[in-house]
């Protein structure tokens, strides 16, 4: 013997696709997805899980409708009067520096986790080089032309739990429970704009699937995802000063 410690394989995270839908997101939406097909994505097995995540869902969805919109949970052209479905807001502490535009498409997931374990999520994008170019140039005001300016997609996810188990490997079962949790942060940097340079020639030919990297906690779940295109403008040198 060498006395090397044995040679141990460690699994990579687990590759899925989440299901991208169109639209505004909206909490009545997402129960109604949940019942016409998240159950069954589920399986018959996680019925009383299942039973735990539509009660989660409807009352997000009951809240959503008395106060026309849930910050939170809802795209905000939903509790925000006169933003469209590609709603923009600027980040006031970021002094006029940050763009969020929130896009009109949403991703599910069903989540049966065993062990608490990286999980890789693609969420598909749909939007093709043109789409993008276009939809940068919507948003960027007039005065960013001249400056450096960097592009990204992020994604938002959060995940309605119906049973959740322990992290340790001799746990008992799972346990009932009906709740939400922020589920972490994933995203894809797409470019940055020189100033006065083109965006159809600095933006990749390859479609954008953002991805992200989650470690969820063993359980049942039904996970909901938001993409958000961030715009960043580089200060100048006299706001520098």
């Amino acid at each position: 013997m060498s006395g090397r410690p044995p040679f141990v394989v460690v699994p990579g995270p687990t590759l899925q696709r989440a299901t991208r839908h169109e639209g505004a997101l909206s909490a009545p939406a997402v129960l109604a997805h949940f019942n016409e097909r998240g159950r069954a994505q589920l399986g018959s097995a996680q019925s009383d899980a299942s039973a735990r995540i539509t009660r989660l869902l409807a009352h997000e969805a009951r809240l959503s409708t008395d106060w026309r919109g849930l910050p939170g949970t809802d795209h905000p052209s939903h509790w925000q009067p006169g933003l469209g479905e590609e709603a923009a807001l600027a980040d006031a502490p970021s002094h006029g520096h940050r763009i969020e535009v929130h896009l009109p498409m949403w991703w599910t997931l069903p989540l049966a986790l065993r062990e608490r374990a990286p999980l890789r999520v693609v969420f598909p994008l749909g939007l093709e080089r043109s789409a993008l170019a276009a939809l940068v140039r919507r948003h960027m005001p007039a005065d960013w032309w001249g400056a450096t300016v960097r592009l990204a997609i992020e994604i938002e996810t959060r995940v309605y739990w119906g049973a959740r188990g322990a992290v340790q490997p001799q746990a008992p079962e799972r346990h009932p429970c009906a709740l939400r949790a922020h589920a972490g942060r994933g995203g894809l940097a797409l470019m940055t704009l020189a100033p006065g340079s083109a965006v159809e020639e600095a933006l990749p030919l390859r479609q954008a699937e953002p991805e992200a990297m989650l470690r969820l906690h063993p359980g049942v779940g039904w996970l909901v995802a938001t993409a958000v295109l961030r715009l960043e403008r580089e200060a100048g040198a006299p706001e520098r000063v």
